[in-house]
């Protein structure tokens, strides 16, 4: 996961921003940068974009045409709330699409939160 968070002019000065942003990350795969640093990444053309909505749970507030459920992003998903919701407002997807993404979602969900995960992937899909 990045987080997005301000602009580095906001930082370079300002020690407390700083101490405070050094807190916001909770796991291994998150990177901080700021507004920024934003630019295309075709390596995750699929990942839905969320907010931090506290407490270690993020609330999904957009999902690309192109979104698709690896078992790598499969293990986010029990802290991610609305992604339902999400695919329904998506742009570019025929109903069918969504249909069929919503039910992976709650399979998804449930072999994250319930099932034997062993060797997932031996790169970054």
């Amino acid at each position: 996961m990045i987080l997005v968070y301000g602009r580095r002019s906001e930082f370079e000065t300002n020690v407390e921003m700083t101490q405070h942003r050094a807190h916001l990350l909770n796991w291994p795969e998150e990177r901080l940068i700021s507004f920024d640093r934003l630019e295309p990444d075709p390596g995750v053309y699929h990942f839905p974009t969320v907010r931090e909505n506290g407490a270690g749970r993020y609330v999904a507030v957009s999902i690309p045409p192109t979104f698709r459920i690896t078992a790598f992003l499969a293990l986010s998903l029990p802290y991610v709330d609305g992604m339902e919701d999400a695919v329904r407002a998506s742009l570019g997807m025929t109903e069918e699409r969504k249909a069929f993404l919503i039910e992976r979602l709650a399979y998804w969900r449930n072999w994250a939160i319930n099932g034997y995960h062993g060797v997932i992937t031996s790169g970054y899909e």
